[in-house]
């Protein structure tokens, strides 16, 4: 018989820990959005060895990779939507995240590459790079 890994430990731990707090009616993990896909991969974080969120990913009929991230840290924690897509090597050639971050501020970022030029723009930056595909 194979031995469980960690992996598949941890995530029958939680799995139980949720369900011990839903019968006590106060479940730690914020309740996943309609919108997230019922095939989505879905990886539960945890935090204290308690779900506290999830990571679900999906990809789209047209190849893009959609991301929903969110935990709550006793009232605080991220909540993002993020869509990326590769070339055909597996390189992220466009990026775009919104939603909140740890502190609940506003979180608006993209990054693209076109005709070899990187561009990106957060609440920190609105920058360029020429020539990042030889980077």
């Amino acid at each position: 018989m194979k031995r469980p890994t960690f992996s598949a430990l941890a995530i029958l731990l939680a799995v139980l820990t949720t369900r011990a707090f839903a019968q006590q009616g106060e479940s730690p993990i914020p309740a996943l959005p309609p919108d997230v896909p019922k095939d989505a991969v879905i990886w539960l974080r945890l935090m204290d060895r308690k779900p506290t969120g999830q990571d679900a990913v999906w990809t789209a009929p047209d190849g893009a990779i959609h991301e929903f991230y969110q935990y709550n840290d006793r009232g605080r924690g991220p909540k993002t939507y993020s869509t990326y897509r590769l070339d055909n090597r597996g390189f992220v050639t466009y990026e775009e995240t919104h939603g909140v971050d740890y502190m609940k501020n506003p979180v608006d970022e993209t990054f693209s590459v076109k005709e070899g030029v990187a561009t990106w723009k957060n609440q920190a930056e609105n920058d360029h790079a020429a020539d990042a595909a030889n980077r």
